[in-house]
C-alpha cells in the first residue's frame, strides 16, 4: 500500500500545510466518510482531523515531531460533533488504525518514532 509520508510536501518547515494537505488526502481515501461513524464529510460542512493515537499535546514543539504524528496512521477523520467535546478514545484509535492499516505497521510506525527513551505507553 501507498502511504503517505512528509516528503510529498511543499513547504517542509510548515506542518500546518503538511497537515491540510493530508486531511484533503484521507478524505479522499477514506471515501468522504467519517471514521467513527461512517456518516459523509466535507470541507465545507465540516470535517475535523483528530490524532488519535499520539497527541499534538504530549509531543514537543518541533515540526521534526508534527510531521511524524500528522501521519495517516494517527489521523482520524471526524464530524465536528464526534470530536468536540469528547473525541474517540486511543484505544478505538489504535484499533481503528490496525483495521484500516494491519497491526504490524501500525506498531512499526509507533515504534519507530525518535522517542527519548520508552514510548510513553505500549501498544497491544
Amino acid at each position: 500500500m501507498d502511504y503517505l509520508s512528509p516528503a510529498q510536501w511543499v513547504d517542509k518547515t510548515n506542518y500546518q500545510q503538511w497537515r491540510e494537505f493530508l486531511k484533503r488526502e484521507l478524505l479522499h481515501k477514506r471515501h468522504y466518510r467519517s471514521d467513527w461513524s461512517g456518516k459523509r464529510l466535507t470541507l465545507s460542512t465540516g470535517c475535523e482531523m483528530h490524532e488519535g493515537i499520539i497527541t499534538r499535546a504530549v509531543v514537543p514543539l518541533s515540526v521534526a515531531w508534527h510531521v511524524q504524528i500528522y501521519h495517516e496512521f494517527n489521523c482520524f477523520l471526524l464530524l465536528p460533533e464526534e470530536h468536540r467535546p469528547q473525541p474517540p478514545s486511543r484505544e478505538w484509535c489504535v484499533e481503528h488504525a490496525y483495521q484500516l492499516y494491519g497491526k504490524q505497521v501500525v506498531q512499526d510506525w509507533f515504534y519507530g518514532l525518535p522517542w527519548k527513551g520508552k514510548p510513553p505507553f505500549q501498544l497491544y
